[in-house]
């Protein structure tokens, strides 16, 4: 299986040699390069940045949307120079020549079933896996969920994310709170992961009606968190259906463990959140995060000995992919906080790092 991200990061070893083999006019500064846009071929010398990752941006037609805006679209971006797009398997074609014996550790094939392999993970097509729309999964729903109204939430931010209970007897998620995960475009269902509406009992150590008898045995039904059926968290990144714009606009992504951070995030006004679910962020999802245009990661794990521990995972991993963030917030989770909150202690941090990536 390709390795993109070792690709990538091969590729951005070979920067200075790729900007030179293409003849690109781009000058060097504070660990990018910046200069007119040389796939449109713009005169504005600002409209253009790369950085060390290869992670890149046009800020006047945003040609990275055609081509990905990471290092292995870039080079495919420079090989279409003057002609027609090239296709996937002749930028892989380019790349296994161009890198010669340093892809040997991550085995690229470019044999055809490779390059239809490539193609689907590079162009983000989802697996319309349960053929549910938008509007059929909200009818499935009591929404707003009552469970997050009372922790806090507000009626506005649940009915945008279709956050509600599902009542159906049949149905995997019966009794849980649904939180569900779309398709890119927001129109199909990919996956959901369901919330147990009650709290931990300090008897058992299971999450149950507390008017109940503790149960005996482990089951599903008492575990707090639930996913369904054939779902890998790692292969989504929730909320990304509305973030993808807003962090392709502002070069920023913000990251954190759980859907709740998002929603409050949300109803602070900062639209450019995604939850990785839990403490591991995977090879997909930082593709993703690079095919939205992500130039600099701000990385919001709660505030505890697992996240912080995921926070090390993350700069370990994506050092030379991103600009990396780690702000500290007085609670164990953005979830926690109130919206004045997140605007006074989160809010100002975020917008300077926005401010800065315009320059």
């Amino acid at each position: 299986m390709l390795d993109y991200i070792a690709i990538s990061e091969l590729l951005s070893h070979r920067l200075d040699d790729l900007i030179n083999h293409f003849g690109l006019n781009l000058t060097y500064s504070h660990s990018q390069y910046r200069g007119c846009c040389p796939f449109h071929k713009g005169d504005n010398t600002t409209a253009f940045v790369i950085l060390n990752n290869g992670t890149w941006r046009c800020f006047t037609r945003h040609c990275e949307e055609i081509y990905i805006g990471t290092a292995i679209g870039f080079v495919r971006a420079c090989l279409s120079i003057g002609k027609t797009k090239v296709s996937i398997g002749e930028t892989l074609d380019f790349i296994k020549h161009y890198l010669s014996h340093n892809l040997e550790s991550v085995k690229v094939d470019v044999e055809e079933a490779e390059k239809r392999q490539f193609i689907q993970a590079w162009t983000g097509q989802d697996v319309r896996g349960t053929q549910l729309t938008k509007k059929q999964v909200r009818q499935e729903l009591v929404i707003p969920a009552t469970y997050y109204l009372n922790r806090g939430y507000s009626p506005h931010i649940l009915n945008k994310f279709d956050v509600g209970l599902c009542v159906d007897q049949t149905k995997e998620m019966f009794n849980r709170v649904v939180v569900p995960i779309y398709d890119e475009r927001e129109e199909y269902l990919l996956a959901c992961t369901g919330r147990n509406p009650y709290e931990k009992c300090p008897k058992c150590d299971k999450y149950h009606n507390p008017d109940n008898n503790c149960p005996q045995i482990y089951s599903k039904q008492y575990a707090k968190w639930v996913h369904s059926t054939g779902c890998r968290t790692g292969q989504y990144l929730y909320n990304y259906w509305n973030a993808k714009e807003h962090i392709r606009d502002s070069g920023v992504a913000i990251i954190t463990e759980g859907p709740g951070e998002v929603w409050r995030l949300e109803e602070s006004g900062i639209f450019n959140s995604v939850s990785i679910f839990g403490t591991e962020l995977s090879n997909e999802q930082i593709l993703m995060l690079s095919k939205a245009g992500t130039l600099s990661l701000v990385v919001l794990t709660n505030n505890d000995k697992a996240g912080f521990e995921a926070a090390k995972r993350i700069q370990s991993k994506c050092s030379r992919l991103f600009r990396l963030y780690f702000p500290t917030i007085s609670a164990n989770d953005i979830g926690s906080l109130n919206i004045d909150e997140v605007t006074r202690d989160v809010r100002p941090f975020l917008d300077e790092i926005c401010r800065l990536e315009q320059y």
